[in-house]
């Protein structure tokens, strides 16, 4: 049986992982790479819970010669190529929920039949079992010996990952998925399956423009930033480019609830101009967090 020590050493690693948290009073942040034009504060003041992440993984089922098809699709509104996703994966305790294995696996070996599955272009399938666990999950990912990997980078979505199984499992259908990002920002995002006819778009993902407005866009000599702020603490924005590498930290610090502004001048951390082409917004503060995808047009 095989050992999902990746899926182990991400855990630990996420575990020491630090989110930012409010803090007791506001002051005055800086602006680093970006310009503090100002905040203005609304008169009503709201609290929000955390929300949903930037991804969702979709399913649909349907019934084929042999058994019960499961076919995921996935929305990547992040700014992180998503290089690897667990279906089946139970994020918060570290524990595979699948029964069934699909169809032809012999429950010992990693060997799968094609016909019981299907991989993007680009993308390796396999099953996950755990020492002393009836339970599997199954696990899909970037084939690192390819010329040009092929990740589901920020803005895009991606189909064809599917599993046959004999029966219905409503683990399949219901269950809990995990994506793993490249990227040293983020490291995963995980939820539970949602059917394929009722996707929505996350407020935070880059697809939704939520609470994130840019002027103008594409970006020319300078690129003006407005921002929701739905609850009072640390904020931090950043640039990063379409890769998913940070390019620059416009701004970490306090900020109050309301409406923030900055902008950015199209350098990076090291002060050098950018390169023209697609880069993404992030805006991150206590319980949420927002993506903006916009193009910079050298001037």
């Amino acid at each position: 049986m095989r050992e999902p020590l990746s899926v182990r050493v991400r855990w630990l690693i996420l575990s020491l992982v630090i989110g930012l948290a409010p803090i007791p009073a506001c002051s005055k942040g800086t602006a680093n790479s970006g310009e503090e034009v100002g905040s203005k504060v609304p008169p009503a003041s709201q609290q929000q819970a955390p929300e949903p992440p930037p991804v969702q993984v979709a399913v649909e089922k349907a019934t084929v010669p042999g058994g019960i098809r499961y076919s995921y699709y996935v929305v990547n509104g992040s700014a992180y190529p998503i290089t690897h996703m667990l279906i089946g994966f139970e994020r918060l305790y570290d524990i595979p929920e699948l029964t069934q294995g699909p169809v032809g696996w012999d429950g010992e070996g990693t060997s799968v039949p094609a016909t019981s599955y299907s991989a993007p272009p680009g993308w390796l399938f396999d099953v996950y079992t755990m020492e002393e666990e009836e339970h599997i999950n199954l696990a899909w990912e970037i084939d690192p010996n390819q010329a040009v990997l092929t990740p589901i980078r920020g803005g895009e979505s991606l189909g064809g990952f599917s599993v046959t199984v004999a029966q219905a499992d409503a683990a399949y259908e219901t269950g809990h998925w995990v994506t793993y990002l490249d990227s040293s920002e983020e490291i995963a995002y995980w939820g539970i399956l949602v059917p394929s006819a009722t996707v929505s778009v996350p407020p935070s993902s880059v697809l939704a423009q939520s609470g994130v407005r840019l002027r103008d866009n594409p970006g020319r000599g300078t690129l003006w930033i407005e921002f929701d702020v739905p609850v009072r603490g640390i904020a931090a924005v950043d640039v990063f480019d379409v890769n998913g590498k940070k390019v620059t930290e416009l701004f970490r610090g306090p900020v109050e609830m309301g409406v923030k502004t900055l902008t950015w001048d199209g350098r990076n951390s090291r002060g050098a101009k950018v390169p023209s082409g697609t880069y993404f917004l992030r805006v991150k503060y206590p319980a949420a967090q927002r993506f903006a995808k916009f193009v910079w047009v050298h001037s």
